[in-house]
């Protein structure tokens, strides 16, 4: 399992678009894919597991891989959120 903490710098956290965008990056690998925030956690291929989070600008994520291709699917999620989030 992989894991990385980043804080969201977009002003409208997780919306619906963002969300969508993040669940299809997330789509693409046969890794299981979690966010957690405080107590929740979501399926990061699922659109309103994601919205439910209901992450703000300035909250601290974290975001967890495991699978065949956790590695790949780390580093290219971090890279979507610090491009779009």
């Amino acid at each position: 399992m992989r894991t990385f903490d980043y804080v969201i710098t977009d002003e409208s956290g997780f919306r619906p678009l963002s969300a969508g965008e993040l669940v299809s990056a997330a789509e693409e690998f046969e890794s299981h894919i979690k966010i957690v925030t405080g107590h929740k956690s979501a399926d990061a291929k699922r659109i309103l597991s994601v919205v439910s989070l209901g992450a703000r600008k300035g909250q601290r994520i974290t975001v967890e891989t495991e699978g065949i291709d956790e590695i790949v699917a780390a580093r290219r999620l971090r890279r979507w959120l610090t491009e779009n989030m």
